[in-house]
């Protein structure tokens, strides 16, 4: 069961929003039929829900702040880059379908994650949430979500990137 947005904005407000970031609080529930059994939990329905109806009470810039400074410090270890990624990926998605009131600074992001890519590659290789998933598709899902944000969104600040065993480069 997916925890209340009011129940997740309050402990978002609290500070606990690195902590759900990372899945270990109020876990929102990924569908089954989007990697369910992967992912540790739905950032697309946490930035809809929690996050982004903050900016009603504390403004665009101050949810901005506070969501850019969660995902820069969670990525400190091998699943907080996978997850600071993911969600990374997943605003950024919103924000150009013009589904976000948020407007990330998507370079310092850039530049921050892909620093904490670099120092944890390794162990991204080797990390698997719950034992299903192959032993890289977490880095596998990170490389491409990077190689996306690039080419698709014009997002800037990676360096070369890792080539996929299912693309040309």
């Amino acid at each position: 069961m997916n925890p209340g947005a009011g129940h997740v904005r309050s402990l978002i407000e609290a500070g606990h929003l690195p902590a759900i970031l990372r899945g270990e609080e109020a876990v929102w529930r990924t569908p089954a039929e989007i990697n369910g059994d992967m992912l540790p939990t739905d950032h697309v329905q946490l930035l809809e829900h929690g996050v982004h109806p903050l900016v009603a009470r504390m403004g665009a810039r101050e949810v901005c702040d506070m969501l850019e400074g969660a995902l820069l410090r969670i990525a400190s270890d091998a699943l907080g880059v996978f997850c600071a990624v993911q969600c990374f990926y997943v605003e950024v998605l919103a924000e150009d379908a013009s589904e976000s009131p948020l407007r990330v600074d998507r370079a310092r992001l850039a530049s921050g994650l892909w620093q904490a890519f670099l120092a944890h590659e390794d162990d991204l290789r080797r990390l698997t949430l719950d034992n299903r998933p192959p032993a890289d598709a977490c880095f596998l899902v990170t490389v491409a979500g990077f190689r996306i944000l690039q080419r698709d969104h014009g997002v800037t600040g990676f360096g070369e990137l890792p080539a996929l065993p299912f693309t040309s480069r």
